[in-house]
């Protein structure tokens, strides 16, 4: 994150002012991060792109089975300030 932040200066349209700036605008260009912003709106969003990356099988009958659990982090943005 910092070779990031240190080489993205002159793309940058404003000062990223803490790490959170830093994984919004890293996404923006493309960067992969585990991070999702998905908003209140429909939250099943971040589920799906948890079990997209997550390892799977399937079995003969065609039931998934996950080799790691997937995780989705809620976070109340109010309560971080």
């Amino acid at each position: 994150m910092t070779r990031f932040r240190q080489r993205s200066i002159p793309y940058q349209t404003r000062v990223l002012l803490d790490e959170w700036d830093t994984i919004f605008f890293m996404q923006h260009y493309g960067i992969p991060t585990r991070f999702v912003w998905t908003g209140p709106e429909n939250p099943m969003i971040g589920l799906h792109f948890a079990l997209m990356g997550a390892p799977y099988t399937v079995s003969a009958k065609g039931n998934i089975s996950y080799r790691e659990p997937a995780t989705v982090w809620i976070l109340d943005p109010h309560e971080m300030e």
